[in-house]
């Protein structure tokens, strides 16, 4: 019965993994928060000091450089960014 329960936990984990990934890539712009929270790890994964600073304006066209979350979880982006690349899988 062991057995049964490890495979119908892993069936469970492998669809919610591949319902998850597919199409991760998918729309190719930012959609709702990312416009804001991708921006600003962006900017912190390259050192640019504009996602700390308010006055300057938008690195990109319809998007804002915002600090609604704690900086951890800006930084916790950022580094996804270094490690993936600005890819649909590194700023999520």
């Amino acid at each position: 019965m062991k057995r049964f329960h490890t495979v119908i936990l892993l069936a469970i984990l492998g669809f919610a993994f591949l319902t998850r990934m597919w199409r991760v890539n998918y729309p190719a712009s930012y959609v709702f928060d990312e416009v804001y929270h991708a921006v600003t790890a962006k900017l912190i994964a390259h050192n640019d000091p504009r996602a700390f600073e308010w006055w300057n304006p938008a690195p990109e066209p319809d998007t804002a450089v915002d600090w609604l979350h704690p900086p951890l979880a800006k930084y916790t982006q950022a580094l996804s960014i270094l490690l993936l690349g600005e890819i649909a899988w590194g700023a999520t």
